[in-house]
Formats: structure tokens, sequence, C-alpha cells
């Protein structure tokens, strides 16, 4: 886009364009990870509850409905809706609550280790980190470099024993 154009009033059918294309931009970021669908199957065959806290726009909430792992999920709570993100503790007790569940009853998994201490800082069970994809190479420009010295997994299905 010339930057001439930039900050200028866009027609609904622009802006309706623009959404559309970024919805197809993100859509093959948020499919599920290899094993993640069976694992969450598992858990739930467990009578667990799931909970999820997503730090995001208003475009996630908004495609929701058409995530394949929305049916396993019984609290989506996401950030742009709340006003607050990760570590917040608030953020935590809003998905115990309408989980239905105390805080230390959960186990916290995310792929940052300042969202899974936060996790534990709000008084969480129990927390693992599972490595984003592209953490095996420690040296890519979005690996998280904070301190953890908690459970670490590299896959969903590898949570399992941390349920029993």
């Amino acid at each position: 886009m010339p930057s001439d154009l930039i900050g200028q009033p866009r027609t609904r059918a622009q802006a309706a364009l623009a959404s559309d294309a970024w919805q197809a931009h993100m859509m093959p970021l948020l499919q599920p990870r290899p094993g993640a669908m069976a694992t969450l199957a598992k858990v739930v065959e467990r009578k667990l509850r799931v909970g999820l806290i997503s730090d995001c726009a208003d475009e996630i909430p908004r495609m929701w409905g058409d995530l394949p792992y929305r049916r396993f999920i019984d609290a989506p709570v996401f950030s742009c809706r709340e006003g607050m993100t990760k570590p917040d503790p608030e953020i935590y007790e809003r998905c115990c609550e309408r989980l239905g569940v105390k805080p230390p009853e959960v186990l916290y998994v995310g792929d940052t280790a300042r969202e899974v201490q936060g996790a534990l800082d709000a008084g969480l069970g129990g927390a693992v980190r599972i490595l984003a994809p592209h953490e095996s190479d420690t040296s890519h420009y979005w690996a998280d470099r904070s301190p953890w010295d908690g459970p670490t997994i590299e896959a969903l299905p590898d949570l399992l024993p941390y349920l029993d």
C-alpha cells in the first residue's frame, strides 16, 4: 500500500475485503498442532474441563466458531474481550471461574515461560510449558528465552502423564 494512503478513510467494502484477507491469513496459523485433537479428546474422556486463555486481537473470537478444537474448550477467555493479558492473575482467575474450578485444581499449559510462571503466581495448581514449534531452534527470533525450570513438553500428547 502506498504510504500516502495510510490513515485515509476506507469504504465498508474495502474494510470487509481487508478483514477477509486477514482471516484467510490467520486461519492456517490457528490450526491444531499435531496430536492436539486426539489429546483433547482424551482429556475430555477423563471428564476434565478445558479452558483456553488467549492473548489475541478481536479476529480470533470472531473466527472461534470455525476452529476445529473449539468443541473441546469449555471456557474460552480472550484477552481482547477481557481487557487484560497474561500474566495478569485476574485472567487466570476468570478462566477458573468460568470452568467452575478452584485455581489449585488447575494444571495450566502454555507456550511461554512468562505465562506459565504467571499461572503459578496466580495460584494455579501446576504448570507445564509446551515448546512452540520454532523453539527447537533457540536462535529463532521468536524463541522465548525466559527462565523456566518447570516441566516442559514438546508435543501435546506428552501432556497426558501430567493428568494422572
